[in-house]
């Protein structure tokens, strides 16, 4: 025994011909993929330009059991509430209930050739009359009645894809969805891309809303899906993989 105290110990020098120490990593908090959690802690991938969450928020505790990202859009980075976050479903109604209003001249006006015809062949109606049940039923007028419906139902579904992914092409979103600030957004490679999305993205996105439309059942599945979907995604934002969020 040398009777130096233990901190006063000077370290031994290591041989050369001893391999280098591995590094040590710098001290905080571990980070993981996109979909990986650790218990304690809940770590999200920075997005490029992404809104601003802090890494390293905390989560339930250590030790506790881990149950998913602790709010929906967590595992893209985004924040729970205010700019950056999903945007809620009552909000996206909103926003199309706008897009509706605004368009609806051009329902009236895909209507007008359904009033002319039916005002230019109303007289093939036989007259109300009780005693006479030998009139013909115009059978060629409510064939025609029904195809004219049709073809303007198909001439608005196309005029409203159109104005759809035009203004998402061009002002990265339509008026409805900026009356409520709101926007679509690209998931790519699961990050979300910011900015606006590309042409083929806003053209896809629009078809398949109206796609599902065309189908009553699936219309109204693709509206309310994103009230219990875990990122507020409707049927046609999974075709496209989209999101909305907002400002």
């Amino acid at each position: 025994m040398s009777g130096a105290s233990w901190p006063d110990r000077q370290a031994e020098p290591v041989p050369p011909s001893w391999p280098a120490p591995p590094a040590v990593p710098p001290a905080g908090p571990p980070q993981y993929s996109p979909g990986q959690y650790a218990p304690g802690s809940y770590v999200p991938v920075q997005v490029p330009g992404g809104y601003g969450w802090s890494p390293g928020q905390p989560g339930p505790g250590p030790g506790a059991p881990w149950s998913g990202p602790p709010h929906k859009g967590a595992r893209y980075g985004l924040p729970p509430t205010g700019p950056g976050s999903l945007a809620n479903p009552w909000a996206r109604l909103g926003a199309r209930l706008l897009d509706g209003l605004i368009l609806s001249p051009v329902g009236l006006i895909c209507l007008a050739p359904v009033f002319i015809y039916v005002a230019a062949n109303i007289n093939k109606f036989p007259p109300p009359d009780q005693s006479n049940n030998s009139a013909a039923f115009p059978t060629g007028f409510v064939v025609g009645l029904y195809g004219l419906f049709f073809l303007c139902f198909l001439v608005e579904i196309t005029v409203f894809v159109v104005w759809e992914a035009v203004a998402t092409g061009t002002w990265g979103r339509t008026p409805g969805k900026a009356i409520l600030h709101i926007r679509p957004v690209k998931v790519a490679e699961n990050q979300v891309r910011l900015g606006r999305m590309s042409k083929g993205t806003c053209w896809g996105r629009a078809a398949a809303y109206f796609g599902f439309n065309l189908v009553s059942v699936l219309g109204l599945l693709d509206v309310i899906w994103c009230l219990w979907d875990e990122e507020r995604q409707c049927l046609h934002d999974k075709v496209a993989s989209t999101l909305v969020v907002n400002d």
